[in-house]
């Protein structure tokens, strides 16, 4: 058997790859291999076997290269073992220095090659065997060389600590002034697009449907802008005959009074109450009441007209004129309202009832006046159609609701009938009058109610709908159908038969939308992702209610959705940014935990040692030495205690090892242990792994949950449960503490940044979850999670 088949080498090392590599080329050339972790684990094999060569790195737990050369060279029956430094931290000249003066016979770095570890065992066991050099050392001067060793990795490795932390701080607040910025221009964007469309549907809805005649046109050659339908129709045009076109052009005017006109209008910037005659496209020449303003449209500047037509008023005045004297006796004898109007419902006469049902004091006072403005205004058309038919020679009756003189409202019966001239021309309207109030206030109320919501319904900026319990619409108003890109309600209605294929862009939804009606009878803010007609995708927000029968069975469901896409875009990239700034928080954590344990608290554990040997050696406790030493151990202690929970608490290596559970387990034992609060730790059996980013995250909000019950319940107990439900991740979180007030709260938060709750809605928002909050004061604090689970295992995530 040769030499090499002898030799058992002895190789020590953490860090498990490196460790195989050298141990497979060790065993290429004929030597056996034992292998250790770290120096604790070395020593434990070499007291119990035979070991010719030992090659160690030197950073590792529990025991360094370093501590384990010394303590080979400590022990009588080892300290003639050939000993090997293979390192790839500690490589500075005073490094190797240390090492050659703890007692290490070869010096070696590992950005070498496995080859040169080869070659270096080799080399010893050819040597011949030799006396140590350590007991002629200064063995103090060496401890303080190799402290000093350590201190210098300590500050090298605190000065990339304060970098990285530098560096992750102005990284979170350029993504928080970004988010910043975004939330501020959406919200502004909004509002004045909100405010413009309002403003132009209210200009243009009082524009075109007011009964005047409105012109828009230019103050210098007098070019029609635009015209209102009453303008139109008074004037016998078609739109496309005005538009563009001049006053004076078409001949409108009969006499100079526009020059007038324009002139009073140049100097004041408004007219008021200017009679004119004006000429229509069939040469009817009629007579106008105007009124004009000089405004600014859109950068320019232009006229505003509003105008009557008072040419029935001024031929009606005459003909009334000639009736009064045979109408007087009627009028005044007469019980119920009797009056006399004439073309434009003007009043002509009125006896001294219809005055009192009126609330006038006297005739003077109404007399030359419209009959229509004391009609209420949703009746004043079918009284002026009235006027009409019975002008065309008619009789006919209606009932309507009038605002006195002195606000009384009235219902009222009219029964009308044509006053003709001698030659049988319809000049006036006799009328007679009765006050149905008492018997009419009812059904008013019931039709006013109606009418109300039909406007709602027509006008309203949320679509609103009906729909079967099948999955048909039985009504939807034009906001529905403007918002699912419908031509008009009808289309939208006759194309869409079924809803939940044809709408919804996901049938589960809407299994969900109808089983949440089922159980609750109601929900608002239910989102889902719908079809347009054109097949692009929206996201909408639905407020519904089941509406029954009176045998309980659902008939049909009834409520409204709004268009919400540009606020989940807007959450999305929220989300995503959020996301981002945690994943990066995360990896921080990960390293500055992995720095901390790997380096720091290995050096703090070394120096714990060296002291502790030290203090070995001064047999005198009484002297100063004893003292600082005992004082140095006593910070060391407490330093190596801080060092390992701020890792753990940074990235807790249970997480990564045992899961979820048993991290969480482990937290609210410390927890317990810490603040004296009983914790109640229940949860599911889970059949595999989670996704580590959920696990990472879940365990996050479960770590700041009880960090807000530590700082701020005053809480004797909780209770925390952990289960899946219905393929999501519910966490259940309830203590005993004072519990707070949520709109007191809120207030507070609008005051100053920060809210331990606003950091769990975060996290929770990136998974898709939801957060509910219970409370009130002095009835602690239940905190409902769920999130939906994405059920891969480990491997399979990765």
């Amino acid at each position: 058997m040769s030499m090499k088949d002898q030799t058992k080498v002895l190789l020590v090392d953490d860090e498990e790859t490196p460790r195989e590599i050298l141990s497979l080329a060790l065993q290429e050339r004929g030597f056996q291999t034992i292998q250790a972790g770290n120096g604790v684990e070395a020593m434990e094999i070499l007291h119990r076997e035979k070991v010719d060569v030992v090659v160690s790195d030197i950073l590792m737990p529990h025991m360094d290269g370093y501590r384990l050369c010394y303590e080979i060279r400590k022990d009588e029956r080892l300290k003639w073992l050939p000993f090997i430094i293979f390192t790839g931290t500690y490589t500075a000249p005073a490094d190797e220095k240390l090492g050659m003066e703890f007692g290490a016979n070869i010096y070696l770095k590992k950005s070498g090659s496995v080859d040169d570890v080869v070659d270096a065992v080799q080399d010893v066991l050819k040597q011949a065997a030799k006396p140590s050099q350590r007991d002629s050392l200064d063995e103090l001067d060496v401890m303080k060389v190799y402290s000093e060793r350590l201190v210098v990795k300590l500050e090298e490795k605190n000065i990339e600590l304060e970098q990285a932390k530098n560096e992750l701080l102005k990284k979170n607040e350029e993504l928080e002034r970004m988010a910043n910025a975004l939330r501020a221009d959406i919200a502004e964007r909004k509002k004045t697009e909100e405010q413009l469309k309002q403003s132009e549907e209210r200009f243009a809805t009082a524009f075109h449907a007011n009964p005047a005649l409105i012109t828009l046109s230019n103050p210098s050659d007098g070019t029609f802008i635009d015209v209102n339908e009453s303008y139109l129709r008074t004037m016998g045009y078609q739109r496309e005959e005005v538009i563009g076109k001049k006053s004076t052009e078409l001949g409108m005017w009969v006499d100079d009074t526009r020059a007038k006109a324009v002139e009073i209008l140049r100097e004041r910037r408004s007219l008021h109450n200017f009679e004119t005659r004006i000429r229509t496209k069939s040469g009817e020449e009629r007579m106008i009441l105007t009124s004009a303003e000089m405004i600014e449209l859109r950068g320019k500047e232009c006229i505003l007209g509003m105008s009557y037509d008072i040419t029935e008023r001024k031929r009606a005045e005459e003909a009334l004129r000639e009736s009064e004297g045979r109408l007087r006796t009627i009028l005044e004898s007469e019980p119920e309202c009797v009056k006399i109007m004439g073309p434009g419902c003007i009043l002509v006469e009125m006896n001294p009832a219809g005055l009192s049902m009126i609330e006038a004091d006297s005739l003077t006072q109404v007399q030359g006046g419209s009959v229509i403005d004391i009609v209420a205004p949703e009746y004043r058309k079918s009284f002026e159609e009235l006027a009409k038919r019975v002008f065309e020679g008619e009789t006919g009756m209606l009932q309507f609701e009038i605002i006195g003189l002195k606000g009384t409202k009235r219902w009222l019966e009219t029964h009308a009938t044509p006053l003709r001239d001698r030659e049988g021309r319809v000049m006036q309207i006799l009328s007679v009058t009765r006050d149905i109030t008492e018997r009419k206030v009812h059904e008013q109320a019931l039709k006013t109610a109606e009418e109300k919501y039909r406007s709602i319904f027509q006008n309203a900026v949320e679509g609103i709908f009906q729909s079967t319990a099948a999955g048909r619409y039985i009504s939807v108003n034009p906001a529905m159908a403007r918002i699912l890109g419908y031509q008009s309600p009808e289309e939208l209605m006759s194309l869409v038969q079924d809803i939940g294929r044809q709408v919804y862009a996901n049938p589960v939804r809407r299994a969900e939308f109808l089983r949440l009606l089922e159980e609750k009878g109601e929900i608002r803010e239910f989102e889902y992702e719908a079809f347009k007609k054109d097949g692009t995708k929206i996201w909408l927000s639905s407020n519904a209610k089941a509406v029954r029968g009176s045998d309980g069975a659902v008939s049909r469901y009834e409520g409204s959705i709004m268009d919400v896409t540009v606020r989940k875009l807007t959450e999305e990239k929220m989300k995503e940014l959020t996301r981002k700034v945690i994943e990066t928080q995360e990896l921080e954590r990960k390293r500055i935990a992995r720095e901390l344990h790997d380096s720091i608290g290995q050096m703090l554990s070394t120096v714990k040692f060296r002291i502790q040997s030290a203090g070995e050696k001064i047999t005198s406790q009484k002297s100063r030495i004893w003292k600082d030493l005992s004082d140095a151990w006593t910070l060391l202690e407490q330093s190596i205690h801080e060092v390992r929970r701020v890792s753990h608490n940074l990235r807790p290596s249970i997480l990564d090892d045992l899961g979820l559970v048993s991290a969480v387990r482990n937290m609210c034992e410390e927890f317990s242990a810490r603040t004296h609060i009983k914790v109640s730790l229940k949860s599911s059996r889970f059949s595999s792994r989670l996704v580590p980013e959920v696990e990472l995250s879940v365990f996050r909000i479960i770590q700041e949950a009880l960090n807000n019950v530590e700082q701020h319940s005053q809480a004797t107990r909780l209770a925390l449960q952990i289960q899946k439900k219905n393929s999501h991740l519910v966490v259940n979180i309830k203590d005993n503490g004072k519990g707070f007030d949520p709109h007191a709260a809120y207030r507070q938060r609008s005051r100053a940044r920060g809210f331990g709750l606003d950091g769990i809605r975060e996290r929770v928002s990136t998974l898709g979850g939801s957060v509910n909050v219970r409370t009130a004061l002095n009835e602690g604090v239940h905190l409902l999670i769920e999130i939906p689970l994405i059920t891969l295992t480990k491997n399979q995530a990765n």
